[in-house]
């Protein structure tokens, strides 16, 4: 967010970034980083609060709306239905968080960078009833959309080809060099 404001990044790129930086520009690590919006509460031990954490933080941030009612229930002041907050949940249920390696190192215990990807393309989201998570309706798979207040225009998902770095970090040529260079390393000192 710092850098974005200092350089003078229109706020609607920003967001962009923040929410898609790894289908916009997957090689790009300056780019990248602005996904730690999504991965920053991430839990390795309970998915859902993530998720949950994930749908108030983008409510809140951008919407201007809390949206944590309607996990339960239906939302008691704002036009919020619990389909919404599930619809919404639906877009980042197929992320995941991992960390890359950065460039000049070849561990990623040392120094790695957090982002977040498309780890669980298949991952349904279903309504849970009165938001407990030992509780969801199968009988329906929800699909991601924006709240019903601010659809505007017929909703479109599509896919977007990504370049094989963008899934596999390990193979871009400067993760390689680190490697072999941390190899040769090695074999010098023995």
């Amino acid at each position: 967010i710092i850098e974005s404001l200092n350089a003078d990044k229109p706020y609607d790129e920003m967001v962009r970034l923040m929410m898609a930086a790894d289908e916009l520009h997957p090689n790009d690590l300056d780019q990248l980083r602005a996904t730690g919006y999504l991965a920053r509460n991430w839990t390795i031990f309970n998915r859902t609060e993530w998720m949950d954490n994930v749908v108030e933080h983008v409510s809140k941030g951008f919407l201007g709306l809390t949206t944590n009612c309607a996990k339960c229930h239906e939302h008691k002041f704002d036009p919020i239905s619990q389909q919404d907050y599930y619809a919404m949940r639906a877009f980042f249920e197929p992320y995941h968080v991992r960390l890359d390696i950065a460039p000049g190192q070849s561990d990623v215990n040392i120094d790695a960078i957090p982002r977040v990807f498309d780890g669980m393309v298949d991952e349904p989201t279903y309504l849970l009833i009165r938001g407990d998570e030992r509780n969801p309706d199968k009988s329906k798979v929800i699909e991601p959309n924006v709240p019903e207040l601010f659809r505007f225009s017929e909703f479109a998902i599509e896919p977007v080809d990504l370049p094989v770095e963008s899934w596999q970090p390990e193979r871009r040529e400067w993760v390689i060099q680190a490697y072999v260079t941390q190899a040769q390393i090695k074999i010098d000192e023995s």
